[in-house]
């Protein structure tokens, strides 16, 4: 079950982009790498669990194990606008968290600026 296993950390998407405007505007800073992230780090399962409830969305969570996963995407990627990929499953196992003891991150763009919360990002 890789849902209960892997983890991210959302961030809002306008406020990436406000960091890549900014990054892009200083000549010193183009240079690097950012590590952007959220101020929280979900399990996939949570995440979506959260998503639900603040859209107020009642539906059950059911757990895939990753084979299975696999067999689906593995016939639906080959539709016009498939449901799921391999790629989207392959993503799915993977962690997205922030490591910014080896990346630049929001402080190095920005200092003093936050990033939103998923509650903050969802509530606009």
């Amino acid at each position: 079950w890789y849902q209960r296993r892997v983890h991210g950390q959302p961030t809002f998407a306008g406020g990436a982009a406000e960091a890549i405007v900014q990054t892009l505007a200083k000549p010193e800073t183009r240079q690097f790498q950012y590590d952007l992230g959220g101020p929280k780090i979900y399990s996939h399962s949570e995440l979506v669990k959260e998503i639900m409830r603040l859209k107020k969305v009642k539906r059950p969570v059911i757990p895939v194990p990753g084979v299975v996963g696999d067999v689906v995407a593995a016939g639906l990627q080959w539709l016009p606008d498939p449901l799921i990929t391999r790629d989207h499953i392959y993503l799915l196992r993977s962690h997205h968290v922030t490591n910014h003891s080896l990346m630049r991150s929001w402080s190095d763009i920005a200092p003093g600026y936050y990033p939103k919360s998923l509650e903050e990002a969802l509530e606009e």
